[in-house]
């Protein structure tokens, strides 16, 4: 399971024999390598179709679409780079993305409420961790939530129920302290 390093604050955290140092960084993860190569791959020979076909037809409308959808995915990409949160001993921070502002949450006013949301698109049960917490007038407020199947910890990803105990594990071994 999980354990605290042998000192006496929190300095790293074990979790299924991985060691995270803090902070932890949590990242969005949608692609593993293989995945990543063959979307380059396509993305390749995607471009020289356009070209080859703009070159056919005397027509650069293809061209100047397979740009845009190149610029957008390499956007989102260059914004996935920056981790969502990072994880410290005693808070949770929800780093800056563009309008997002900087926000922390102490683990100790933290709760993990996990549900599912049912996908439009598939059908599917999408698992989420949502960070709630009090607000001055005593009501429930959501800090943020994250999918559980799609974010990896610095360079390690799990999976759903894995990534739940993660998080629990982080949050009862920093109210010990």
């Amino acid at each position: 399971m999980a354990n605290l390093n042998k000192n006496s604050q929190m300095q790293s955290f074990v979790f299924k024999d991985k060691t995270f140092d803090f902070p932890i960084e949590v990242y969005p993860y949608f692609l593993d390598k293989v995945s990543m190569k063959a979307f380059i791959v396509i993305m390749i020979l995607t471009a020289l179709a356009m070209i080859f076909i703009s070159i056919i037809t005397e027509n650069t409308f293809g061209i100047w679409l397979f740009a845009f959808v190149s610029v957008a995915l390499l956007i989102i990409s260059y914004a996935h780079k920056k981790p969502r949160f990072i994880i410290e001993k005693d808070k949770l921070i929800l780093v800056e993305h563009g309008f997002i502002k900087p926000k922390e949450l102490y683990w100790k006013d933290c709760i993990l409420y996990p549900t599912f949301n049912k996908s439009n698109a598939t059908g599917q049960e999408i698992p989420l961790l949502h960070f709630l917490y009090k607000n001055n007038n005593g009501e429930m407020e959501r800090f943020s939530w994250l999918g559980l199947k799609q974010i990896r910890f610095n360079e390690h990803h799990f999976d759903k129920d894995d990534t739940l105990k993660f998080f629990e594990n982080i949050k009862s071994l920093s109210e010990k302290q």
